[in-house]
């Protein structure tokens, strides 16, 4: 429990930084100060991530509005009420998650923990277009230009 508390920490502070500097992109020293204040105010009642307030663009919407999106902490939530230990793994490993439901996906994939150096090569020449994606969390990106 506290190793899982860690990390969403650390995790919540990564993105924070993150949110600091879409703020100061557009906004001014005054709005950010009154935007972290509204911020830090819905992840205590919204449970929403620093991303999830930009995204969903809370700090244009009231709070009955705001409590009709899906955020991080209810998505938690609702996993934990409903699914089980087993079901959750399989949910929150992506490795896991692509082998289960390897019909249902309709694309290949490649596991870069356990493919050596040639299988990777072999699957960026094959596809033009990869994401790359951490094994646990959210996140990742597109690229067309991989170095070797």
């Amino acid at each position: 429990m506290i190793k899982r508390i860690a990390k969403w920490i650390r995790e919540f502070f990564a993105n924070y930084i993150w949110f600091q500097k879409k703020l100061r992109e557009k906004y001014s020293l005054g709005q950010c100060i009154l935007l972290n204040f509204q911020f830090l105010w819905c992840v205590v009642t919204d449970g929403c991530s620093p991303e999830e307030y930009l995204w969903f663009e809370f700090y244009h919407k009231n709070r009955q509005e705001r409590k009709t999106f899906l955020t991080y902490l209810r998505h938690a939530k609702l996993q934990r009420r409903y699914n089980s230990k087993r079901v959750r793994n399989i949910l929150n490993d992506k490795q896991k998650f692509n082998e289960f439901f390897k019909k249902e996906l309709g694309r290949e994939w490649l596991d870069a923990d356990s493919a050596d150096t040639d299988e990777i090569e072999q699957f960026l020449k094959k596809h033009q277009m990869v994401i790359v994606k951490p094994k646990f969390g959210r996140g990742g990106g597109r690229s067309s230009q991989i170095l070797l």
